[in-house]
């Protein structure tokens, strides 16, 4: 049991080690605010589609259609979807075709095109 651990422990780190850096926040509105649409994978399988415009605003088109608004904090996008009060900011790591939204280490969203 013990080197099964081990082995999946030198697994991630190794996996860990490699990943791409996360976006500069300065890098973040030329990667994905271009008012093209985006693919959105949801950590939970659903997918959708979300378009950034360069002025903090965009939409959502998902099960339901909604407005977007969006700012940098820090080295991350931060994005209030319709009326809901709070905004989900995540980190940007490029990913494939597109960019993996992290929140802290744990998988938000994919961006993809």
């Amino acid at each position: 049991m013990r080197k099964v651990v081990s082995a999946f422990l030198a697994v991630i780190s190794v996996g860990a080690a490699d990943a791409e850096p996360s976006l500069k926040g300065t890098d973040i509105p030329r990667a994905v605010a271009d008012g093209k649409p985006w693919s959105a994978t949801m950590a939970n399988g659903r997918t959708t589609r979300m378009v950034f415009l360069p002025d903090g605003t965009g939409r959502f088109d998902g099960p339901m259609r909604m407005s977007i608004a969006w700012r940098i904090e820090g080295d991350r996008l931060c994005v209030r979807m319709g009326l809901m009060p709070r905004s989900r900011c995540v980190t940007l790591r490029r990913s494939g075709v597109g960019y993996e939204a992290h929140e802290g280490t744990k998988r938000a969203f994919s961006l993809s095109r």
